[in-house]
């Protein structure tokens, strides 16, 4: 059976983000949600405000505590992280700043340190999480998380979304590389972010 969409909902499962992670789940399903009543946020984001506030589902086979995006250094080692800073780019204050462009072919753009710290403010103040224990195999894991994304829908999975949502994350994402690769044609040099 694996994980259920209602277990990976249930609001009183939720911890914000802003607390220190409770993620003793070592592999599993986890869910990242607005916060209830954060309607600046759900703006922000430029997407509709979903009752569930339901905004990504993922799995970890790693540490559920290494998925802890708000303490995550850099967009580079993350996926929703790297979805949330395009679509907050240039949208909070002060803005995000795409640095210049790598050579890195995982990550052909990625924010400043300070821009960093701002993105893990933002999410710490805006979401809250959930996560779910898995036991089971891996590819199990693999089919009930595409099922859960298939069925709820998050709009910042890129993983198997389609529609209207995809393509604005999609054109986000566009955005800050061609900002980033235009700062790197310029000649900025920006520092790495480990």
């Amino acid at each position: 059976m694996g994980v259920t969409a209602a277990q990976l909902l249930d609001p009183n499962q939720r911890v914000a983000c802003a607390s220190t992670p409770r993620l003793s789940v070592n592999t599993g399903i986890y869910a990242l949600f607005v916060v209830t009543g954060s309607s600046n946020a759900w703006e922000a984001l430029r997407l509709n405000a979903e009752p569930s506030g339901l905004l990504y589902v993922g799995v970890a086979t790693d540490g559920l505590d290494r998925r802890y995006h708000p303490a995550e250094r850099s967009c580079r080692t993350s996926s929703p992280r790297f979805s949330f800073g395009a679509m907050l780019h240039d949208r909070i204050v002060p803005h995000l700043k795409p640095a210049a462009a790598t050579s890195d072919q995982r990550a052909h753009w990625r924010f400043e340190p300070e821009s960093e710290a701002q993105l893990s403010a933002w999410m710490q103040a805006n979401l809250s999480y959930n996560a779910v224990e898995w036991r089971g195999s891996r590819k199990e894991l693999e089919a009930c998380e595409d099922r859960l994304i298939r069925l709820l829908k998050p709009p910042l999975n890129i993983k198997l979304l389609r529609g209207e949502d995809r393509r604005l994350l999609k054109a986000v994402r566009a955005a800050c590389k061609a900002t980033a690769r235009a700062r790197r044609d310029a000649g900025s040099t920006a520092e790495s972010v480990p």
